[in-house]
């Protein structure tokens, strides 16, 4: 999930469920991934302060918290342990 979210970093009028739904699913090997665990997935990213929704649209940024996390994340796994564990 948060590797879906570094590509939605530069986008000026944000991303909708949608989006996210069409970066996340080929991710995870999932053809049909639900609007409803999307949502929740959401709504967890906006509890932690990783995303903002932007006021009067469905739609999200990524917080400058959001990126760090992301990047920090994403680098660990593809550096560190998707090597270690091959």
């Amino acid at each position: 999930l948060l590797s879906a979210l570094t590509v939605f970093r530069l986008l000026p009028r944000g991303f909708t469920n949608t989006d996210l739904r069409a970066h996340l699913a080929p991710l995870l090997d999932q053809p049909n991934l639900s609007p409803g665990a999307m949502t929740y997935d959401l709504r967890r990213l906006r509890q932690h302060g990783l995303i903002d929704r932007i006021p009067g649209s469905h739609r999200y940024h990524v917080t400058d918290l959001g990126w760090r996390t992301a990047q920090l994340f994403t680098r660990t796994y593809t550096r560190l342990l998707r090597p270690g564990l091959a």
